[in-house]
Formats: structure tokens, sequence, C-alpha cells
């Protein structure tokens, strides 16, 4: 915006915008990083300072109503998919073609566990963590669990599974949690349908 008013030339990432000559300006796609540690998702350290910095506006903002008596929360892991659900509005065929973005951009497993750590100070709620956290591969799952540990997390996670998940993973949860919950894909529990729409089996072990 700082742009537009100055009249200056754009940046060069994708916005649209009208121009000095009265035409709109498109910019094209720029490449998506290659992880999304730039920007918190979402930014619970401004919410908590504006709670006393702006009482009167926060208070009308809050995600639900008595929020603050019971700070439910939930991190971003990752722009994009590996999976081609046809249902799905973020699939990998949706991003590549509506965002240019061939594979998922991830937060990195350093800055995801200093989130949890930051909500762990504030809340005993559990925590959502959005986006299967597999699609970064079996390193980054390993780092992740590793660094989990080390924080000695006291909250419940709530984990999302795009597919059957295996022994490996759920012990390296117990592990590292002191109590989670599973989120599946929700088209259908039925198996054809599923297999329609190219959705992962339903079935899981847990």
């Amino acid at each position: 915006m700082s742009c537009v008013r100055a009249r200056s030339a754009l940046p060069t990432f994708p916005i649209s915008a009208g121009s000095v000559a009265k035409k709109i300006v498109v910019n094209p796609m720029a490449p998506p990083p290659a992880d999304l540690d730039e920007v918190d998702l979402p930014d619970y350290r401004y919410a908590i300072r504006s709670v006393f910095s702006l009482p009167l506006i926060c208070s009308t903002w809050f995600p639900t109503n008595g929020w603050l008596e019971y700070p439910s929360t939930a991190l971003v892991t990752v722009r994009g998919c590996t999976q081609g659900c046809s249902l799905c509005g973020g699939s990998r065929s949706a991003y590549e073609l509506n965002c240019g973005r061939r594979r998922p951009s991830m937060r990195t497993p350093a800055k995801l566990v200093e989130d949890i750590q930051f909500i762990q100070s504030f809340s005993r709620t559990p925590i959502f963590i959005i986006g299967d956290i597999r699609q970064g591969g079996s390193e980054y799952v390993e780092e992740f669990f590793s660094r989990l540990r080390a924080i000695k997390l006291k909250n419940e996670l709530v984990f999302e599974l795009f597919w059957s998940a295996g022994d490996e993973f759920f012990s390296e949860v117990r592990r590292s949690a002191p109590a989670f919950s599973l989120e599946i894909t929700l088209e259908s529990a039925d198996e054809q349908i599923r297999r329609d729409t190219a959705s992962s089996p339903a079935r899981m072990r847990t």
C-alpha cells in the first residue's frame, strides 16, 4: 500500500493494483518460499499483546465467545499439499493451478515447536496442528518429535492425518505428547467414495 500511495513502482510479489495511468497492474506469480518461517500462522504473540494494549478493540475480535477463558489454538504447518483429492480446494493440483505452487512449503520443526512452547505458556487447551506433518518427510517428522520432547509439553495435541499412519508414528506421538487426538479428512467413511475422490483409506490403525 505504501507503493500505491507514493505512486511508485509495485514490488515484485504477486499483487494487483491500479496504476497512476488508471490501469490495472498485475504482477506475475512469484516463486513460493521454501518455508513459512517468515510469518507466524497465526501470530498468538500479537494477539496476547493486543489484549493488554488495545482492550476495547480486541474484545470484539476473539475467535469465539469466551476465548480468554478457554483459549483454543491452532497452528498452520504448511501451504500446499502432496495429495490430489478431487473434492478439496487445497489439493496439489488446485495449489499448482491457482498459486503456482508445485510442492508444499512447510514451517520448520524448530519454528513450529517454538510456537507450541509459547502457546503452553498461556493455555492448557488442546493445540490443533493443521496439515499433516508427514508431508515434510521422515526427517521432518523425526526432528519435530525430538524438539517436542525437549520442551516437556503439557498440552494435548490434535494431529491432522491425510493417509493411514502406522505404529512407528503413533509411538512417536505417545512419547512426545501427554495426550493426543486425531482429525482425518471428512468426505466420507465409505471406502468406495474415498477411492473415487482419490482420498486415502478411512481405516487407520491406532
